[in-house]
């Protein structure tokens, strides 16, 4: 079993939560506040963002890691190629949301250490939790999101959706349609990814 870095996971939670404080929508702020005071916040802070070595960021504390560096990706993106089209809540809300389900549900988390020695050999250190209702990570966070009162644009709903791109099927049907943030999310999301793991 992998142990946690935790210093890191306490710096990393200060910065989301710092990046949440900043929200100018204070029902959407709360909204956040509550939701990463409660039990999916404690798991989003010490879940791993992949199950192996060989993905990214496979270690307690990776999914945060992960998500503070797509929002900034994606803020450097955004400022760029569409100087002040979206606000700041838009940017952290999709940023922190695209793989908040691998945070899991609030009743159960989607990754569990594996108690398998030969698996953590391999590196694979996390196995998926059979318990969870099966549902796409994007799928997931939606589900959370409105759970827990956030509601969305029609832009960041697909923004969140479409996150893994065209390489999943379902999102195919939307290829050459997605909106502007849902290409620059996704591709912030792939180059944070390809950063953590450059093999």
């Amino acid at each position: 079993m992998l142990k946690p870095d935790w210093e890191m996971i306490e710096r990393n939670k200060g910065i989301v939560e710092s990046l949440v404080a900043k929200m100018e929508d204070d029902s959407r702020r709360t909204a956040f506040q509550r939701l990463l005071e409660g039990p999916l916040g404690t798991t989003f802070f010490t879940a791993p963002a992949s199950s192996r070595e060989a993905f990214h960021s496979c270690f307690p504390g990776g999914l945060a890691k992960h998500t503070i560096g797509v929002i900034a990706r994606l803020k450097v993106l955004a400022d760029t190629l569409h100087p002040n089209r979206w606000g700041r809540d838009t940017l952290i809300t999709v940023g922190l949301c695209h793989d908040l389900g691998k945070a899991g549900d609030g009743l159960h988390d989607m990754y569990l250490p594996t108690d398998q020695d030969w698996k953590s050999r391999r590196g694979e250190h996390y196995d998926l939790n059979k318990a969870i209702q099966y549902m796409s990570v994007p799928q997931r966070a939606l589900y959370v999101l409105q759970s827990g009162g956030i509601s969305l644009t029609q832009e960041e709903y697909l923004a969140i959706l479409l996150s893994d791109g065209q390489y999943v099927a379902e999102n195919k049907p939307y290829a050459m349609r997605e909106p502007d943030l849902a290409v620059l999310l996704h591709f912030a999301d792939l180059h944070t990814t390809r950063e953590e793991n450059p093999g």
